[in-house]
């Protein structure tokens, strides 16, 4: 998975938004989502050094949001270009986009671990496989327990989803994995020796 996308993901499931008229999740709007998201992704490549300063933002996961995020784009000069990218694909504001991004995603995982009903057993059941491991350094468990706390996390957001938003994505759900994770595997190709 692309790193860009995979930053995606990372930001709309840890960052908290809230929006004063949620729009509702139809087809033209999971499209113009779609088509934003693959628009990013040509910015970005032509934006590195604005890109990786968005990305430079607290990995401390109790300390994001949206008011971080926003702030970062800004800092990185990027807030304009992004409120103009997203406007052409519909939205409003950067702020509706990413609520829309947000909630979209998190209703895409509900939607993916309602059909993996015993997953959260299964992850504490590795966790614990995990730290009663004797083979595995302090170091080694350390690093893997990060792992699996954000594992935990995103799915602690996608239990969170709105059931509405979680039923609206549905129909959709394997179109925009298709069209999401079709760019992300090529890129991931692209980066591949």
């Amino acid at each position: 998975m692309s790193f860009i996308v995979r930053s995606i993901l990372v930001i709309c499931l840890i960052f908290p938004f809230s929006a004063s008229a949620k729009t509702r999740l139809t087809e033209p709007v999971l499209n113009n989502l779609i088509e934003s998201i693959q628009s990013l992704e040509t910015w970005s490549e032509k934006n590195k050094h604005k890109w990786q300063q968005m990305n430079e933002v607290d990995d401390n996961i109790e300390n994001l949001t949206s008011a971080k995020m926003i702030s970062s784009l800004k800092r990185a000069g990027a807030y304009h270009d992004i409120a103009s990218l997203v406007k052409q694909h519909g939205f409003d504001s950067v702020e509706q986009w990413a609520d829309v991004l947000v909630r979209t995603m998190s209703a895409m995982m509900a939607n993916m671990m309602s059909k993996l009903p015993d997953y959260q057993n299964q992850l504490q059941a590795q966790v614990k496989q995990l730290m009663n491991n004797p083979s595995l350094t302090k170091e080694q468990k350390q690093a893997m327990m990060q792992m699996m706390a954000q594992s935990q996390l995103m799915v602690q957001k996608a239990n969170n989803s709105d059931p509405q938003d979680v039923a609206d994505v549905k129909p959709y759900l394997d179109k925009l994995k298709n069209k999401i994770m079709k760019e992300s595997d090529e890129n991931k190709n692209e980066n591949d020796w």
